[in-house]
This record gives C-alpha cells, sequence and structure tokens, in this order.
C-alpha cells in the first residue's frame, strides 16, 4: 500500500535515463523508491550516454541516496569511471562511500 500511494509521484525512469527529467521528490519514501528503481533499471547493456544521465541526475539528490544507487551499480560491477560526470560526483559525494 505504501508502494501505491508514491508511486504515482514518482519522476518518469526512461526520461531520467535520457537526461530530460530533473524532477527529483522531496519525500524520503519517494527517494527510496526511485533510488531503487533506477539502480535496477541500469544493467550490462546500459548506454554510457544513459549513465551519464543517471550519475547527472544523482547529483541533485541527497547524498544517501546518491550513494545508495552507485553503490549498488558498482556491487554489480557497473562501470562508471569512464563517465563524464563521474568526477563531478566524486568531488561531491566521494566522503559518503564506506
Amino acid at each position: 500500500l505504501g508502494f501505491l500511494s508514491v508511486a504515482g509521484d514518482l519522476p518518469d525512469l526512461d526520461a531520467i535515463l535520457d537526461g530530460t527529467c530533473k524532477d527529483v521528490p522531496s519525500e524520503a519514501p519517494a527517494l527510496h523508491i526511485l533510488s531503487a528503481a533506477l539502480s535496477m533499471r541500469v544493467n550490462e547493456t546500459t548506454s554510457s550516454k544513459k549513465l551519464n544521465a543517471l550519475i547527472e541526475y544523482t547529483l541533485a539528490l541527497p547524498g544517501e541516496f546518491s550513494v545508495m544507487i552507485v553503490q549498488d551499480l558498482r556491487e554489480r560491477k557497473i562501470e562508471l569511471d569512464h563517465l563524464q560526470n563521474w568526477t563531478l560526483w566524486m568531488k561531491k559525494f566521494n566522503t559518503l562511500l564506506h
């Protein structure tokens, strides 16, 4: 029931990965669901363009949610180091990684 009450307020995942959506939810439950959904939308065949758009989007998220996404991607061996926005991400959030 909690998911259903939040799902309608989530930004479009494909638009985020296409780099055309900058809307960020303000409520923690929506951020949790969005972070998990974005992470699971990515796999080893996801293009660098989409990955770069995702990393750019995570720059606008609260740190804990941005790190949650990146840690999940790295655990699944999704390469991020080559992305244009990776350096910006590391400058902003590297102190939150453990």
